[in-house]
């Protein structure tokens, strides 16, 4: 175990992938911390400087926007920790993995719809199977629907 630079342990270095054989990894079975490497095409930064940009302060251009309310990336990494700690499963859609994990008082909704309400969870959006990380955002409870979701009853593919 390590300390992070906000203090919390870091237990990820520590957990063995194992699976749990129907596809679906949890955080722990990633087996690594968080990668912020992937370059967006947008900011044509990394994932760090994406979430930043996009959800480290209020934007009234967006219609809705999670925005964090303090450091963005260290509240990421004390998800992912919380996310490692509690195996959360991801919801797989498409070739991402989607995590939501509880975080009490991670942002709040901004945006021109946003009320400001607070937001207690943080959705961690990562490449399927693995920790690299696409983005990150302050969010409700759910995750979010694919593109091409069809809202009449009935007509959705599992």
């Amino acid at each position: 175990m390590t300390m992070t630079a906000t203090g919390m342990m870091d237990t990820v270095s520590n957990v063995k992938a194992v699976g749990d054989g129907n596809g679906a990894k949890s955080a722990a079975d990633t087996n690594s911390t968080l990668d912020w490497s992937r370059v967006s095409p947008r900011t044509e930064g990394d994932a760090a400087d994406l979430i930043t940009v996009n959800h480290g302060s209020i934007s009234l251009t967006k219609p809705n926007q999670g925005v964090f309310y303090g450091d963005p990336v260290a509240t990421v990494e004390d998800a992912w920790a919380t996310a490692i700690r509690e195996s959360i499963k991801p919801e797989t859609i498409g070739n991402r993995d989607v995590y939501v994990v509880p975080q009490p008082n991670s942002g709040y909704a901004g945006g021109m719809g946003g009320q400001l309400q607070n937001y207690d969870n943080v959705t961690i959006i990562t490449e399927k199977g693995t920790s690299r990380v696409v983005t990150a955002y302050p969010s409700g409870a759910t995750p979010p629907l694919p593109k091409d979701y069809d809202f009449l009853v009935g007509n959705n593919k599992p």
